[in-house]
């Protein structure tokens, strides 16, 4: 079966459009005209009677002639092709091979043969080889490259191969979706030629997950999946490497959590696991993984004193950090890294019933916020020292201004009967980028902190609150009092709750301790949270150019009591650029035992979590390009930036990237590591290199957990998830099919033109015929 194709049907409609003007003119010369009797023209009729017949039939040769030729020309730029189907292989016919290589951190399984992404190459070279002369190539990098990669086909096989050999690996997952939209794009190119679009991959499951093939392939030309999935594979890496606390200073320990997963049939006894930060070692155990699937996560606990320049009050310093085992046959996976941020004195701001001048512990006035204050600045005899996490500001409600705000990153409200003025100015500081806390307790007042806090979702609370407390305090209470527990598996479902080396049974016992008398009701009634998602604001772009979040309308219930209605104890939700925390019970008063319980504990992690979303984010996933601001004390400085495993470093041009604002943009951070960005008072680059950087950033890259784990999708599977697709599974051993589609009368357009000036130089003959 054949079918007539074109390359670009835009020039055949334009052809065909511009081919009715000759006709147009044509009838537009044959209206009729008033007649006017004149005597001289009766002669001139005579004359004309005996030519007419000539005259007409030389206007409708005109006619066919210039009809045809603007109609062909039309044709010739769509460059028409004949297309057919047909199952046997024709060596005459030249094909357009597009080669798309799964680069994925899993393809650098290594065996005696080598790596998973030679074997792949492999397979490529040897379809280059076999293709017909006259073809053209596309070789594709399933998960991008340090440069561009390029659609534009290939013509000769040396070139081919030599694309194929600069394909490196990537810390990324080569999604089915994503290799379906480069195939499509691919066959954008060379249209007059047949396609046979080849898909060389390990076959991950991962990489399958939640495909819709028979929708992503829906257009395309038939697929090959070429399998060099290794048999029986055994991997073991570091999934996750995080500061449990978010983070760091230079005067307390800091506990650092190691995951390491492992898959496969056989156990790995005595893995050397460390932890270094730069040459410095800091750490190191050895762990004994067992057969099967599964995680283990490993502490340390140090101090960063020693290994990290002194980070100025209220600023913070990130230190690279490192965790590596004993290599496999994956060494890519074996190592993760880390961008620790180390703080000192950042500004937080406590707001009570008592200011910092008014609350006396001899009469018994302490505010709210007191257990908070010692939680992140325990007095040691350090105390006062610029080096310790924050730098207190307590303050009565009254005493609130936007200049406090100003460097604030954190505020914590707790125990004030009502908001009064300052809802306003927290309003404006969280939209900003603010982090803000509130807590009930003492003499706090639901129905006047509804009233000014909500606001229909527009104001400072996650959610509106009602004016009917749970239960009373001892005080109130008298003999009726009626304690209730937290709900111990709401906080089991947030890892925020979970502690290194903590069993799930001693965790249980910790959050069983407090017991609770007192709390406000937090309204999440499905018509609540139905009308807060009707309401949803869409992002937006501000005057600069960067996005700016409208308000997230999405709470996030982190734990809720033992009640019968399951009531809230902590939600947040994020509005503006910022994001707003409220706790139902108080934090000191006698609303409950919470802080004469360890359980207390959690809102240092909360509060250390929260002034973390204030810093930049040095932990990112494998990206092709990323623009970073300069600090603007120094935005004159030559930049440079130094990729892992590499000794030289990049030369980073330094521009405007916003109205006031300079930074650089950071291209093909896709393999996993440190990249550390260097900045030196010196003009020439080459000079650069020899001095010492005055201001130093690292970013740490590292791509999915998941894509270490190499099971393989089997053949039933692959036939389910592609049935109602033109997709086949071309297992090893097997020969690539190059029988399919094809295409003739590629030149066609050559003839077509040809015609064309045959046409033009038949009207000259005829035009110049008496």
């Amino acid at each position: 079966m054949g079918w007539l194709s074109f390359t670009s049907l835009p020039f055949l409609l334009a052809g065909a459009i511009f081919a009715t003007g000759p006709v147009i003119i044509h009838l537009l010369n044959r209206r009729r005209y008033r007649v006017v009797q004149w005597a001289a023209m009766d002669f001139l009729r005579e004359a004309l009677k005996k030519n007419r017949k000539i005259l007409q039939l030389r206007d409708l040769v005109l006619l066919v002639l210039r009809t045809l030729a603007v109609l062909l020309f039309g044709a010739a730029l769509a460059r028409p092709y004949l297309a057919s189907r047909h199952d046997q292989f024709d060596a005459r016919q030249p094909l357009h091979a597009i080669i798309i290589i799964d680069n994925s951190l899993s393809m650098a399984y290594e065996s005696l043969e080598g790596s998973l992404l030679d074997k792949a190459k492999d397979r490529a070279r040897e379809l280059i080889d076999r293709l017909p002369a006259g073809s053209q190539m596309t070789v594709i990098p399933a998960c991008g490259a340090r440069e561009p990669p390029g659609f534009d086909p290939l013509l000769t096989n040396d070139d081919a191969k030599e694309a194929l050999g600069k394909i490196e690996m990537v810390d990324r997952s080569a999604k089915i979706a994503s290799v379906a939209n480069l195939a499509r794009r691919a066959c954008e190119e060379a249209p007059q030629l047949a396609k046979r679009i080849v898909f060389i991959t390990d076959q991950q499951e991962l990489n399958w997950r939640d495909a819709r093939a028979e929708e992503l392939f829906r257009g395309l030309p038939a697929m090959q999946v070429v399998s060099v999935a290794p048999s029986a594979p055994e991997n073991a890496w570091i999934a996750d490497l995080r500061v449990q606390d978010g983070l760091a200073d230079m005067e307390t320990p800091t506990t650092l959590v190691v995951k390491i997963a492992h898959r496969g049939s056989s156990s790995r006894r005595e893995v050397p696991l460390t932890l270094s930060v730069g040459p410095n070692v800091i750490g190191q155990q050895v762990v004994s993984i067992e057969p099967g699937f599964g995680t283990r996560e490993v502490s340390f606990e140090c101090t960063l004193s020693g290994l990290a320049e002194l980070p100025e009050p209220g600023q913070a310093v990130f230190v690279p950090l490192q965790a590596t085992i004993g290599p496999d046959r994956l060494p890519a996976d074996d190592q993760r890294c880390l961008a620790i941020p180390v703080v000192a004195a950042l500004p937080v701001i406590f707001i009570d019933q008592y200011g910092e001048g008014e609350e006396d512990a001899a009469r018994g006035r302490l505010g709210e916020t007191r257990h908070l204050r010692r939680l992140l600045a325990p007095r040691t005899s350090h105390s006062g020292s610029p080096r310790q996490l924050i730098s207190v500001r307590h303050v009565s409600p009254d005493s609130l201004s936007r200049e406090l705000l100003t460097d604030a990153r954190l505020v914590v409200v707790a125990g004030v009967r009502q908001p009064g003025p300052m809802a306003d100015l927290l309003a404006e500081y969280i939209r900003q980028g603010g982090q803000l806390m509130i807590a009930a307790g003492a003499d706090f007042d639901p129905a006047a902190w509804n009233a000014a806090g909500w606001q229909d979702g527009n104001g400072i609370l996650p959610l509106p609150l009602l004016a009917e407390p749970i239960g009373s305090t001892p005080e109130e209470a008298a003999d009726k009092l009626e304690p209730f527990t937290l709900a111990i598996d709401s906080l089991t479902e947030e890892s925020i709750f979970q502690l290194a080396g903590v069993a799930e049974a001693d965790l249980k016992a910790l959050y069983a301790e407090p017991f609770f008398f007192k709390a406000v009701q937090v309204d999440d009634s499905p018509a609540t949270l139905t009308r807060l998602k009707a309401d949803a604001v869409e992002p937006a772009v501000d005057e600069s150019g960067k996005n700016e979040r409208g308000i997230d309308r999405e709470p996030q219930v982190l734990a809720r009591f033992e009640t019968r209605n399951r009531a809230i104890f902590l939600v947040s939700r994020k509005i503006g650029r910022g994001s707003a925390l409220f706790c139902s019970s108080g934090l000191l008063s006698s609303w409950n035992t919470l802080p004469k319980t360890n359980a207390i504990l959690i809102f240092d992690r909360l509060l250390r979590g929260m002034i973390q979303n204030t810093l930049p984010q040095q932990n990112i996933g494998p990206m092709d390009w990323l623009t970073l601001p300069l600090p603007r004390l120094n935005q004159n400085l030559a930049m440079t930036l130094s990729r892992p495993g590499r000794v030289t470093e990049d030369p980073l041009e330094v521009s405007y990237i916003g109205a006031q604002e300079r930074g650089v943009r950071l291209t093909g951070l896709l393999s996993r590591g440190i990249y550390q960005i260097h900045g030196r008072r010196i003009s020439s680059a080459t000079e650069a290199a020899a001095e010492k950087p005055v201001w130093e950033l690292p970013l740490a890259v590292n791509g999915m957990s998941d894509e270490s784990d190499l099971t393989a999708i089997t053949r039933d599977q692959f036939d389910q998830l592609t049935a109602g697709a033109d997709v086949s599974l071309v297992a090893a051993g097997e020969a690539i099919n190059l029988a399919g589609a094809a295409t003739s009368g590629q030149n066609s357009w050559w003839w077509l033109l040809l015609s064309v000036l045959t046409l033009l130089i038949a009207e000259m003959l005829v035009l110049i015929k008496p």
